[in-house]
């Protein structure tokens, strides 16, 4: 069991978004945008996530850019980050 911080929590709604928008990819693009949305949360689940993983992470989730649906709680996703952790993303 991952101890969750009040930052971290406000994500989850976001991650939630995206798994139910990763539903709309390519069948075979699914599992691995979840396993991706998965990595990130655990990634976010440190009190401070470390950068390189983040960063790495997030510019997988980029890739699945052939749903706009999926783009765009990509992009909240990218906002929460930078706002929570500055820097990391830079």
């Amino acid at each position: 069991y991952l101890a969750v911080t009040g930052v971290q929590t406000c994500a989850l709604p976001i991650l939630e978004d995206l798994k139910k928008s990763a539903s709309e990819l390519d069948a075979d693009r699914q599992q691995a945008a979840l396993e991706t949305i998965e990595a990130m949360k655990e990634a976010l689940s440190d009190a401070q996530p470390k950068p390189s993983i983040v960063k790495t992470i997030m510019n997988g989730l980029k890739g699945f850019n052939d749903c706009s649906s999926f783009a765009t709680h990509v992009a909240a996703l990218v906002t929460f980050v930078s706002t929570h952790f500055p820097g990391t993303l830079g």
